[in-house]
């Protein structure tokens, strides 16, 4: 998962249109075995290094269709796992 600078790592899936939900349910299901019921509490989740880049971040989410997840925290500069539709615009 991309919790902060990953210059040439992906951060996305492409997937038949078909089988994007089963995709979605399969994240949830491995995020969840990964970080536990709530990945805000769970000490293998890394931050967003600041407070200016949280703000950069959360921007972009703003009004995007998210497919999981997506919760917020700007005192402790947390964004949960989440993901925009492909058909939405993130940029």
């Amino acid at each position: 998962m991309n919790c902060g600078q990953t210059c040439i790592a992906p951060d996305y899936i492409l997937c038949e249109p078909s089988i994007q939900s089963q995709v979605v349910e399969n994240i949830k299901a491995t995020l969840q075995e990964f970080y536990g019921e709530d990945v805000k509490k769970s000490p293998d989740y890394e931050r967003i290094v600041n407070k200016r880049h949280f703000r950069r971040i959360v921007s972009l989410l703003e009004g995007q269709k998210i497919a999981h997840g997506g919760e917020t925290d700007e005192a402790s500069c947390f964004i949960g796992s989440c993901g925009a539709w492909w058909a939405e615009a993130v940029w």
